[in-house]
C-alpha cells in the first residue's frame, strides 16, 4: 500500500483475493482518498459476479471499467482469454 500511494499507482494487477485483501486494509487504513486505481486487471484464480462486485465497490473501479479494459488489453495482444493471456506472457 505505501507503494501504491507513494507512486500514485492508477493500475492494480492482482488475484482477486489479493485485491479483496487490499481493498479491506485500505478501508481498515482509512486511505482510499490517497488511492488513485482507474482500472484493475483481475484474475488467475476464479472469482464471480459476487467478489468483482465487492473489489469494484471497494476500490472505486467499476466492474464495467474492468471489462472493458480487460477487453482491450487481450486484443492488443491478441488473446482470447486470461489463460492465453498468462501462456503468452509466460512464454515471453
Amino acid at each position: 500500500l505505501k507503494m501504491m500511494t507513494d507512486l500514485k499507482s492508477t493500475v492494480l494487477c492482482a488475484t482477486s483475493s489479493y485485491a479483496l485483501l487490499l481493498a479491506e486494509e485500505i478501508a481498515r487504513r482509512e486511505i482510499k482518498d490517497k488511492i488513485y486505481l482507474k482500472k484493475g486487471i483481475i484474475g488467475s484464480e476464479r472469482w464471480g459476479t459476487k467478489m468483482r462486485n465487492r473489489i469494484a465497490d471497494e476500490l472505486g473501479v467499476t466492474e464495467h471499467t474492468v471489462k472493458k479494459h480487460t477487453s482491450h488489453i487481450f486484443e492488443k495482444l491478441e488473446v482470447s482469454s486470461r489463460r492465453d493471456l498468462f501462456e503468452k506472457l509466460r512464454n515471453r
